[in-house]
């Protein structure tokens, strides 16, 4: 479990500054085309995280 909490840790900092140049967009953006973007950003990422919960780390290779 610690593993894969640690794991999460270490994506989420690899997309900080995406998520950060994201956000600055976001906030210079209104109306429809902000709601598009938020609804884009956020699939983004969930598929990202979702896409990363079915990966195999090189980590759990070697344990198993």
């Amino acid at each position: 479990m610690w593993n894969l909490v640690k794991r999460w840790l270490q994506e989420t900092h690899a997309l900080i500054w995406t998520l950060s140049g994201t956000c600055l967009v976001l906030i210079t953006l209104s109306g429809d085309v902000l709601r598009y973007a938020v609804w884009i950003s956020i699939t983004s990422v969930v598929l990202h995280f979702v896409g990363f919960a079915f990966t195999k780390d090189d980590d759990d290779e070697e344990t198993s």
